[in-house]
């Protein structure tokens, strides 16, 4: 799962908030198979997608898209 997001510093506070949720996550280039303003993302596992948009919603840092990577 890809999480993009509007801005870096978004990118960036969700990448904190995560990390204190103990949400497995890296941070990646923006794929070029998403159209996005910010050219970072966050991929993390699809198992913890629900929690992942829960603890943003809490923080209110606003996710772009959540994205499936293609197979």
């Amino acid at each position: 799962m890809v999480l993009v997001f509007a801005s870096t510093h978004a990118a960036m506070a969700a990448e904190d908030a995560l990390r204190e949720a103990a949400i497995a996550l890296q941070v990646i280039p923006l794929p070029a198979w998403i159209a996005a303003d910010c050219g970072l993302a966050l991929r993390l596992d699809e198992s913890d997608a629900d929690r992942a948009r829960e603890e943003l919603r809490r923080r209110d840092i606003h996710v772009r898209g959540m994205h499936l990577e293609p197979a």
